[in-house]
């Protein structure tokens, strides 16, 4: 796998950090358009912002992200991303699993933090087995002077 500049890096991890944020903004659950007839709820969580659930625990593991990538660039952060990645996936889709269906379906915003929520965990192991694929390779030169 070819190693990513640190910039590029840098850039993939502060865009799907704010995807993330933006789509825990936005709402994440509409009735179906299709549905005809009465809606059991009339508001579930989720359907003004996101923030009404999951939304309140990736906004700050997004921020915190962001700030120790501004001040660090050790490996942490390279698995910090992947961490982060993982938990927002679990999250969103932890939250199509118990909410979406029957009456409702996802709106833009959980489609925005999914988006975000992919790159973060596709960035972080990116990170991650670059650096260790870097490290035995770097390991491996210095073996064989």
């Amino acid at each position: 796998m070819r190693r990513l500049s640190p910039s590029t890096q840098s850039t993939l991890t502060l865009l799907a950090s704010i995807l993330v944020a933006t789509g825990s903004i936005l709402p994440w659950l509409r009735v179906d358009p299709a549905h005809e007839g009465p809606v059991i709820a009339i508001y579930l969580a989720g359907m003004d912002s996101g923030l009404d659930l999951w939304g309140l625990v990736l906004v700050p593991a997004v921020l915190a992200l962001g700030v120790l990538h501004a001040f660090d660039a050790r490996p942490i952060s390279d698995l910090t991303t992947l961490l982060v990645g993982c938990l927002s996936v679990g999250l969103v889709t932890l939250y199509w699993q118990s909410a979406v269906g029957g009456y409702f379906v996802p709106d833009v915003g959980w489609y925005v933090a999914l988006a975000g929520s992919l790159l973060l965990l596709t960035v972080g192991v990116q990170r991650v087995w670059s650096h260790m694929y870097y490290e035995k390779s770097k390991s491996e030169e210095l073996r064989s002077v």
